[in-house]
């Protein structure tokens, strides 16, 4: 009887478990969306959208939520660099760029979960110090290097290299956001890009740091 006992109880066991195992699979093919986030407050704006800082309902954990409009970007023929910012995102993983989390869409917007950066900007800490230290522009410097060094061997080239685009995550690290600009698949790395880059009535070029060996400025072309 104790025998009989104990293979039903390991049977029932079993059964909860594979019930459990079903029921995380439908909720991953259910997928994820607005109503999973609760919105905490506004982080930026811009011509074309609006970040939020949000909190997933069921884990309580906090992100970026990118909010692009698509009746915008329709109108301004953005597409390209809406797709361009999720694909990138979606192949990188590296510690010094922002992590894409999740992408979905509605009706009406396109929307980017990404980690939450709480550490604000270069931009605002130039403002608020003046000028960095050399030793912390050293330690700035050669995130960022790492950043674009992962970019490049994914033959992507980032095209957006300001002091706005640098945030700092929780511990102080510089982290590479904003990939709406970047260029793939360029193959040929002396070549670099023809297209042109900017958003409609911005153009502009920068330079980018590659790291193979040795420092080096690679001049890109928009």
């Amino acid at each position: 009887m104790s025998v009989g006992k104990k293979k039903s109880s390991q049977e029932q066991g079993k059964i909860v478990e594979e019930k459990a195992k079903n029921q995380e699979i439908s909720k991953e093919k259910m997928g994820i969306g607005p109503e999973n986030f609760e919105i905490i407050g506004l982080i930026g704006k811009g011509s074309f959208g609006e970040v939020y800082l949000v909190e997933e309902r069921e884990k309580k954990q906090r992100y970026a939520m990118k909010v692009l409009n698509k009746e915008m970007i329709y109108r301004y023929n953005l597409m390209k660099y809406a797709k361009a910012e999720r694909n990138v995102l979606s192949i990188t993983r590296h510690p010094f760029l922002n992590k894409l989390n999740f992408a979905f869409q509605t009706s009406h917007m396109l929307i980017l979960i990404l980690d939450f950066l709480p550490g604000g900007d270069l931009t605002y800490h130039l403002k608020k110090m003046k000028k960095f230290s050399e030793e912390l522009a050293r330690i700035y410097l050669a995130e960022i290097v790492l950043a674009l060094e992962h970019l490049h061997q994914k033959d992507i080239i980032f095209r957006d290299l300001k002091p706005d685009n640098i945030v700092l995550d929780a511990d102080g690290h510089a982290v590479l956001t904003d990939f709406g600009l970047s260029k793939e698949g360029v193959l040929d790395h002396l070549q670099g890009a023809r297209s042109f880059c900017g958003y409609v009535f911005i153009i502009y070029c920068h330079k980018e740091l590659e790291f193979v060996g040795r420092w080096r400025t690679w001049p890109r072309r928009c």
